[in-house]
């Protein structure tokens, strides 16, 4: 018996979901960057910080860092305005449609040395809400409204979540950053009780200002107070350990707020970091945890972003990736560069420069391309798999994740004298090829047993007399 199914033809479409994303499927950017020396101003930046003001509700304040050279300046008398709009809204988990948004404007005015040397000047905002205690995906946006124009300048989503992290009763917000806290001063940005606190990033960062500050926003509603031991790790976001601090004994009171600290981090180098700050019980159990990612960079360096999908690989994937995924789509000899590495932080670093790479010679962008292989990885797996292997390592599933779906599969059941087979038709660089399968022992295997695409071995490279072919 003969059948013939169409497959579909795949196009490469990046399609941007308005829904919020599920928190398991959300990796976190870097909250922020410090020039690594005096002298840069980054261009702009969003940072937040949330707080348990209750048992039950939580504040979320949002910081805006933008530089003037960011913003639309238009003439106005014998000097210069932009208008700027600050757009937030929040999503309950489980929700589609936003729970509220809050919109102000601000109108920033300057004269025409300071529009001339705008990029040394630096527009400071904060927006604050509260809410109920629940987990919200948060979505900021800072846009130039000039006319019909929005233009925007500066984004930021993220999910808030306060749970009850700990021993009953204690309730932990985000973990914040900053290079710097001062006594603060009447007209001070950002002040936090009679602490000021400069917004992520700083405004510069020089050996006279070298530690790295955090601080987090505590509710404990017990009635017994409880010792902890703090410590403070912070690694390379490829894996890579960099630095690790234990701190001293953390007593958390009913009504306990915050806690300052600081880390000495004169000795990192220019790159991506992550801060944990664990609380340790006296039998050396981590009761409560909170991390921020941070990045060091050279001053006037464009903000930049890790590769998330490569810092969150597991070390038992890192070392099955010259198997799976470049063996099978990549050169003859990345396996073997690969395989010579031995740092761990280098292979992630190497699996990042070969998708950008691989994935330009397509062209086409790095989510897009890593993006279809993941998927046909799934689908190979889902179609391919048995008890004994992965769908990828069979020959069928090989050939889908190389080449795609094919545009035509035609098959052919088992039978007294033959044997049942696949027939897959491609279009590869505009020409018609093919890839015949067969089950040889009747087991459900299919084993490739010929083909004409360059490159791949079969028994024959002649098309068999399949369907009239």
């Amino acid at each position: 018996m003969y059948s013939r199914t169409l497959a579909p033809l795949l196009l490469l479409v990046s399609v941007a979901s308005a829904e919020p994303p599920t928190r398991n499927a959300y990796l976190r950017a870097p909250d922020f960057w410090i020039d690594s020396s005096a002298g840069g101003n980054p261009v702009h930046q969003v940072d937040r910080a949330v707080f348990p003001v209750s048992g039950d509700s939580i504040r979320v304040e949002l910081y805006y860092q933008a530089s003037y050279g960011a913003l639309v300046f238009q003439p106005l008398g014998s000097g210069f305005q932009a208008r700027v709009r600050f757009d937030v809204s929040w999503t309950a988990e489980g929700s589609k449609v936003p729970a509220k948004r809050i919109t102000e404007d601000r109108v920033v005015s300057a004269d025409s040395s300071v529009v001339a040397n705008a990029d040394a000047f630096q527009l400071l905002h904060q927006v604050t809400m509260r809410l109920p205690g629940d987990a919200y995906w948060v979505e900021s946006e800072l846009r130039n409204v000039g006319g019909d124009d929005v233009l925007p300048v500066a984004q930021s989503h993220f999910w808030c979540d306060l749970a009850e992290d700990g021993p009953s009763g204690l309730r932990v917000g985000d973990l914040q950053l900053a290079a710097n806290i001062g006594a603060a001063e009447p007209d001070a940005d950002f002040v936090k009780g009679r602490y000021q606190v400069l917004p992520n990033p700083p405004r510069r960062y020089s050996k006279e200002r070298y530690n790295l500050l955090f601080y987090m926003g505590m509710y404990y509603a017990g009635s017994d107070s409880m010792s902890f031991q703090a410590r403070y790790r912070i690694t390379d976001l490829y894996g890579a350990s960099a630095r690790e601090f234990a701190g001293g004994i953390a007593l958390i009171t009913p009504g306990f707020k915050a806690r300052f600290g600081g880390l000495n981090v004169v000795t990192l180098t220019n790159g991506f970091y992550r801060l944990v700050v664990e609380f340790v019980d006296a039998d050396g159990q981590v009761v409560l945890s909170r991390e921020r990612n941070f990045q060091f960079r050279t001053p006037g360096e464009p903000p930049s972003l890790p590769d998330l999908y490569v810092t969150t690989l597991t070390d038992e994937e890192t070392q099955g990736y010259g198997a799976k995924f470049l063996k099978n789509i990549g050169s003859p000899d990345d396996p073997a560069r690969y395989e010579a590495i031995a740092d761990p932080a280098a292979q992630r670093r190497f699996i990042e420069q070969w998708w950008q790479s691989d994935a330009e010679e397509r062209g086409l962008s790095t989510a897009e391309w890593r993006g279809e292989i993941l998927r046909r990885f799934a689908l190979v797996d889902q179609r391919y798999a048995d008890p004994y292997r992965e769908g990828w390592r069979s020959d069928r599933g090989r050939i889908l994740v190389r080449y795609g779906e094919p545009l035509e599969i035609e098959t052919r059941d088992f039978e007294t004298d033959e044997r049942a087979g696949e027939m897959w038709e491609f279009l590869i660089n505009g020409e018609r090829k093919f890839c015949y399968f067969v089950d040889r022992r009747g087991s459900g295997k299919y084993e490739m047993d010929a083909t004409d695409i360059d490159g791949e071995h079969a028994r024959t490279r002649q098309r068999p007399n399949f369907y009239g072919f």
